[in-house]
């Protein structure tokens, strides 16, 4: 589905029983809200899911033009607005998470809570030539030469050389990411700062969740699956670092 909100085109989808608890997906570079498929299912059993594409994204418009955070995160509330939601969870994959941060501050009240994924609040000022080489990239040669580099970062040599359904999914996304939209989202990035906005979080801000694989190591005799059911929040949310994604 699409809705006009925020002075673009957004394509979005809002699954699950009506009347439940909303989450909302945000996905990260170079991807769509089709990153989210293999979730929706379990999800959608207990929660009313909004999954959309970000501006740039899949069949969100992609204007040209540098992004900012700020405009990326005044596209996400427009668009709960739009829809009528007035408090969500969040789930924020790398550039999802940055977005969420930054609606967070600015937007509090929205927020039930925040799971924040392989994403960072700062981007190092030494990053950016790595970033602006991105951009190069993309401007003069598409998406093609940033395909392979960006698996490469995203999945462990032996999965990416294995192939198969998950990495052509993904490789097939970030082929098709429009050269605007990908240039548009690494100057948003490039310019990440939240800390010196100061970001902090207290009793009265949604809870930051920050989950890790080591989080949800099953104890000797249970599977993963039934630790992550069974743990405590409040003792596996973490913060872990800087995320590898980007």
């Amino acid at each position: 589905m699409k809705i006009t909100a925020n002075g673009i085109s957004i394509n979005y989808t809002l699954d699950g029983p009506v009347g439940a608890p909303v989450v909302t997906l945000s996905h990260s570079l170079a991807t769509t809200l089709a990153m989210w498929e293999p979730q929706l299912k379990a999800l959608t059993t207990r929660w009313r899911v909004l999954n959309y594409d970000t501006r740039g994204h899949g069949g969100t418009d992609a204007p040209r033009g540098a992004y900012s955070l700020d405009q990326l995160a005044a596209d996400a509330q427009a668009l709960l607005g739009a829809l009528g939601i007035q408090r969500t969870h969040w789930v924020g994959l790398s550039m999802g998470g940055m977005i969420g941060q930054t609606l967070a501050l600015k937007a509090p009240q929205l927020f039930t809570s925040l799971v924040l994924c392989d994403t960072s609040s700062r981007i190092p000022p030494e990053a950016k030539p790595l970033w602006d080489e991105r951009i190069h990239t993309a401007e003069t040669k598409g998406m093609d030469p940033l395909v392979e580099g960006t698996l490469s970062r995203w999945f462990t040599a032996p999965f990416k050389e294995r192939g198969g359904p998950v990495v052509e999914t993904v490789r097939g996304m970030i082929r098709s990411t429009p050269p605007a939209g990908y240039i548009g989202c690494c100057q948003a990035i490039s310019g990440l700062n939240l800390r010196s906005r100061g970001l902090s979080w207290s009793c009265s801000s949604p809870r930051p969740i920050y989950p890790t694989w080591s989080s949800l190591r099953p104890s000797p005799g249970r599977s993963r699956a039934s630790s992550a059911r069974s743990a405590d929040p409040a003792r596996t949310a973490r913060l872990t670092g800087q995320g590898t994604r980007l």
